[in-house]
């Protein structure tokens, strides 16, 4: 980049290379403007460099991106339409070299006023009123091509120096060398919002990408700020382009929701499905279906979110890619949230299939594909193999975010409940500890991410044997819980839930009853009565209503829960295996024996499988089988 003083400044150290003969096999860069060759794995050279400046010309040029189908849109002028297949041409020898580049632009910028010159020296040596119409009609179309031009040239050179700027002032080592991608942005966005030399539509494609870049980071509140410049700008600009301003409001309402403002997500959404614009428009449809849906499972409304996003939407004819990709993670995301494991994991293995032959302009959904992936798996009780996907997740989650970011924050926490329901407490517990004190730095001590790391931390005092930690630890997660998401979120239900588990290990069976039966019709309203959670609940209320000596009210509860299961998930799940548990325990205090035994060595040999030998619900099934055979 040169800057006004004609200074050479570097953009990016960590993406270059020493120009040479050979060149080099390193792939770093931002993946739309990355070449074929580099995608490939092939060897870099100064050619990479032509055909990322054609990606950003093009989009400057049209505001949006180059299709692989359609490279070139109707771009003007003439000259840049023609030079643009060479420059994004597969073959990186046919592209120009840099100083040809260079001539060629400087000859298409002056070209309009040559043109207008010309125009104007006609019209005047005709002279002649049957031409006067003509002449003027002439010079009016030379005067437009100049404007065009020199607009054009205007908006990158202010696009230029915007950027010079934000590296640059006051000095070129202002930031540091240990200067965040965060930071920057959150600069980028004050000094787009307040830049008046930068035309409407470059400040909106400006924010747009600043909003989608923080969007990747997992910053919910930064997109939100970028975004609503970019639709503030959008509405107020009368030639712009109308689906560039659906995607900016789609991606608004993701944020807001992932900030918890629901109804102003919910606002956005139903203005753009009332849009007349977009109602036949089945991929416009399709983009909004993909939308409500992730606003209404943050929400914690699984169950509207069900009848929203369907197979069909992924289905819908001139999808793309990309967006038929997170419309399948969102599909398989609600497939797990219903308990629809089996085909949670189906379609989040044929979607990141589809993502990983994408390369580098699909990792970070690949990251999050992944981790939904692993929770499939977990919660079908594949501890090991869920293990396997959540540390890829998080170690691509680290080279796309850093370290300590949420996005790697989300990986890990999930990671954390793997190792803990192999039993792995002390490295479940240091690895959540951890997270917590970053979510707590990052996002604040009431926050969603801090409060659902608190969440699993106390699960996993709770199954290491430390109740009455993890009890104290939910008795203040929960009002916090409540306040920020709701009474009948499901975040709020689960710790709930967890509390009432707690009750029963610690024998307070009575205490446990009421707070089972004050709960499932909660659960029940908020994921539908034969939703794992609520079969979970109904459990819970089963075991306490067997302590109490009422086993006989608790056999028909924990056979329906047992089938339900089963049928859902398998019969050797984790789900499954609680209810078969339970079941086994009424009908010993029942005196009923021999059907007791007939669940409890099935239950051991499942759970030796599974968990191991020395796993505290091993153990469990281990007593509970010695003590039936004792009588």
């Amino acid at each position: 980049m040169l800057d006004r003083q004609s200074r050479v400044i570097l953009m990016d150290f960590g993406a270059g290379f020493e120009s040479s003969s050979e060149g080099s096999r390193q792939g770093a860069g931002t993946p739309r403007y990355l070449a074929p060759e580099v995608l490939a794995g092939g060897v870099a050279t100064s050619a990479v460099d032509i055909y990322a400046f054609g990606v950003l010309a093009h989009l400057l040029a049209s505001n949006r991106y180059p299709e692989p189908a359609q490279a070139v849109v109707a771009l003007r002028p003439i000259a840049l339409r023609k030079l643009m297949p060479r420059l994004l041409s597969d073959d990186a020898n046919a592209r120009p070299k840099a100083a040809g580049l260079r001539h060629g632009l400087q000859q298409m910028i002056d070209a309009p006023r040559r043109r207008a010159r010309r125009f104007a020296l006609g019209a005047t040596i005709a002279g002649l009123a049957a031409v006067a119409l003509v002449s003027v009609f002439g010079y009016q179309r030379a005067e437009s091509l100049r404007a065009e031009a020199v607009t054009a040239r205007d908006q990158t050179l202010a696009t230029n120096r915007f950027l010079t700027d934000l590296l640059e002032a006051p000095s070129p080592d202002q930031w540091g060398r240990d200067v965040k991608v965060a930071e920057l942005l959150d600069a980028a966005t004050r000094r787009v919002t307040g830049a008046s030399d930068l035309a409407s539509p470059v400040r909106i494609t400006l924010l747009h990408a600043i909003g989608g870049s923080n969007r990747a980071l997992g910053r919910p509140r930064a997109t939100e700020e970028a975004l609503s410049q970019a639709l503030q700008l959008a509405q107020s600009e009368p030639t712009a382009d109308p689906v560039l301003l659906r995607r900016i409001k789609l991606k608004l309402a993701e944020a807001r929701s992932m900030l918890d403002e629901w109804d102003a997500a919910d606002a956005i959404l139903a203005e753009l499905a009332a849009d007349p614009r977009w109602s036949g428009d089945a991929v416009a449809q399709a983009e909004i279906a993909i939308g409500r849906a992730d606003a209404l499972m943050h929400a914690g409304r699984i169950e509207e979110a069900g009848k929203v996003l369907t197979t069909t939407v992924l289905d819908t004819p001139g999808l793309d890619a990309h967006t038929r990709i997170e419309a399948g993670w969102n599909l398989g995301q609600l497939y797990n949230k219903q308990g629809r494991l089996v085909e949670g994991e189906r379609t989040l293995r044929s979607i990141l299939a589809e993502s990983d032959k994408l390369g580098r302009t699909s990792f970070v959904m690949s990251i999050w594909i992944r981790n939904e992936l692993a929770t499939s798996l977990n919660q079908l009780g594949r501890f090991a193999e869920a293990e396997t996907v959540y540390r890829e997740a998080a170690d691509r989650a680290k080279e796309a975010y850093g370290d300590r970011t949420l996005g790697t924050l989300a990986m890990k926490v999930n990671l954390s409940i793997s190792l803990r329901d192999q039993g792995k407490y002390a490295e479940a517990e240091a690895l959540q500890r951890e997270m917590l004190e970053l979510a707590t730095s990052l996002d604040g001590i009431d926050a969603r991410s801090t409060l659902t790391t608190r969440s699993s931390l106390a699960v996993t005092l709770h199954e290491s044997g430390r109740d009455q930690e993890s009890l104290a630890m939910l008795d203040e997660n929960i009002p916090l819980l409540e306040r920020k998401l709701g009474m009948n979120h499901p975040n709020t239900l689960i710790d709930t839930f967890n509390r009432v588990e707690i009750m029963n290990v610690l024998g307070r069976h009575a205490d446990a009853l009421a707070a089972g039966r004050a709960l499932l019709p909660r659960m029940v309203e908020a994921t539908g009565a034969d939703h794992p959670f609520a079969l979970e609940t109904e459990d819970a209320i089963g075991l306490a209503l067997t302590q109490l000596g009422q086993a006989a009210q608790a056999l028909p509860m924990h056979r329906r829960t047992l089938e339900l299961k089963t049928r859902m998930m398998g019969a050797e799940t984790p789900y499954a295996l609680i209810s078969q548990e339970y079941l086994a325990r009424a009908l010993l205090a029942l005196g009923r024996r021999d059907e007791a035994l007939a669940l409890l060595q099935p239950l051991l040999d499942a759970r030796m499988r599974m968990l191991g030998a020395d796993h505290q619900r091993t153990r469990t099934a281990r007593e509970l089988l010695a003590k039936a055979t004792s009588n």
